[in-house]
Formats: C-alpha cells, sequence, structure tokens
C-alpha cells in the first residue's frame, strides 16, 4: 500500500472518530482549573478546534462542524477502489462503523 492511500485511511479514520466523538470532554475541559492537569490526558478533545480561557474566567469553546467532516468523508468514500458511487460507498462507511461500535461495545 503506498503512502497516499495509507494517508487517505488515516484521514478517514479521523473523520469518523469526529462523527462518533461528544463534546462533553470539551464542557469538561472549561471547568477544571490548573490543579487538575493529569486530567487533560483522560478527555476526548477530538471535536475540540479552538478553546480560549480570559483572566477573568470566561471561556470559549469552538467544536468542528460534523457537516463538513461528513462531506469531507463522502467526497473520500466517492474516491473508493471497488467502483461503488460516493454515496453508497459512504453509507457502507457508516453502516461498518456502526456495526463495530456495536461489537466493540464503545
Amino acid at each position: 500500500m503506498d503512502t497516499g492511500q495509507r494517508d487517505r485511511r488515516a484521514i478517514v479514520r479521523q473523520l469518523r472518530r469526529m462523527l462518533r466523538a461528544k463534546p462533553n470532554d470539551a464542557v469538561k475541559l472549561a471547568f477544571l482549573d490548573k490543579t487538575e492537569g493529569a486530567e487533560l490526558g483522560r478527555l476526548d478533545l477530538t471535536l475540540l478546534s479552538e478553546f480560549k480561557r480570559s483572566s477573568t474566567g470566561v471561556v470559549e469553546i469552538k467544536l468542528q462542524d460534523r457537516i463538513k467532516a461528513m462531506e469531507l468523508l463522502e467526497r473520500l468514500a466517492g474516491q473508493g477502489e471497488d467502483g461503488a458511487s460516493g454515496a453508497e460507498a459512504f453509507y457502507q462507511a457508516l453502516e461498518q462503523s456502526a456495526g463495530w461500535e456495536e461489537c466493540d461495545g464503545t
């Protein structure tokens, strides 16, 4: 497998992860104080795009746009090797991903 194909698969994997991720941990991050730094490693910040905390304590959180991620995933799926259409390959990928989640329990 060439490097381009591996990169494409890594991007698709990350996009699928973004589509399954929940924003809960990004909100938890807003409430952590400086003494709870060890907690950072346990947070899933996949959707987090931008985080700002002002000196007055005001927090601004920006999350990734899932619609754009879905559109990109559909475009990448449209470039599939098996000849399936973009939409068909996209939905097959989502079904496979959902089936994997059920078996995995996550």
